[in-house]
């Protein structure tokens, strides 16, 4: 999947593995609200400053044609504060969605139905909000499940990213591409 890296290489997915070990240390510390607002103010006080920041004015731009450039810098900023605030809140996610007064499922008997059918389904979102909480909301209505996600180049930031996504219940991962296409049908038959 990744190929063989050079020694360089390797040194530096350690090194990127290291600091999300510290990073996830120091936010595991901290209040889940402390965390989602150092989060929001990352993500949009950075997150102007990128390249990416372009891409989503020109976005906005061509799905908002009739916008002014203030409503689109106030719209850019929030999505940026989500961002950030989904981001941080990666680590505390299993402390987030079993807390009853932060997550509130809406139809959860329509999930808890699906679970008793045993029938194959395919779930579809959009990344609104923090859109782990899907992942918890489903798995909380027991429904066997397997999410579908862009691996990052370094593999030892992947398997931390799966290791705090079990934190909170996803354990079956269909990466992107043609591989995860068929482990996803494999687990709808």
């Amino acid at each position: 999947m990744y190929g063989k890296p050079t020694f360089w290489q390797t040194v530096a997915w350690r090194l990127e593995a290291i600091a999300m070990d510290l990073f996830t240390a120091a936010i595991r510390g901290l209040p889940v609200d402390t965390v989602s607002d150092m989060g929001a103010w990352v993500g949009r006080t950075l997150g102007p400053l990128t390249s990416i920041e372009r891409t989503v004015q020109r976005n906005l731009q061509l799905a908002f044609p009739d916008m002014d450039d203030v409503a689109r810098k106030a719209l850019s900023l929030k999505h940026w504060e989500n961002t950030g605030r989904s981001f941080f809140e990666l680590p505390v996610m299993d402390r987030i969605v079993h807390d009853k007064a932060r997550v509130e499922i809406d139809g959860f008997d329509r999930l808890r139905a699906i679970a008793e059918s045993g029938k194959p389904v395919i779930f579809i979102s959009g990344h609104i909000s923090n859109w782990e909480v899907m992942n918890a909301a489903i798995l909380s209505a027991d429904v066997p499940y397997m999410i579908t996600y862009r691996a990052p180049n370094n593999p030892y930031v992947d398997a931390r990213l799966k290791a705090e996504r079990a934190a909170y219940g996803v354990t079956m991962f269909a990466p992107k591409g043609s591989d995860g296409a068929k482990e996803m049908l494999i687990a709808l038959n």
